[in-house]
């Protein structure tokens, strides 16, 4: 079973959507991230979906992920509020 979502994320400077593809392993949900490769699991595919959204939030606040959001060759846009 594959399923794509939205992911909203909030970090302290911007909100995005990207996407959110979950997946059902044998043990657990696994959930990707496909714009920054940021992957993460869960018992349930809500909690999956949760804890990419935490995976993706600590990724984009980091020092280096910033300076390159900040850079043309990065392809993810803030959402407008």
């Amino acid at each position: 079973m594959l399923e794509s979502k939205d992911l909203f994320v909030k970090t302290a400077a911007e909100q995005y959507v990207l996407s959110a593809v979950i997946t059902q392993g044998d043990d657990a949900f696994v959930s990707q991230c496909p714009e920054l490769g940021v992957t993460s699991q869960g018992k349930t595919e809500d909690d999956a979906l949760e804890n990419l959204r935490e995976a993706v939030t600590l990724y984009l606040e980091d020092e280096d992920v910033q300076k390159q959001l900040k850079t043309d060759s990065f392809f993810i846009v803030p959402c407008q509020n």
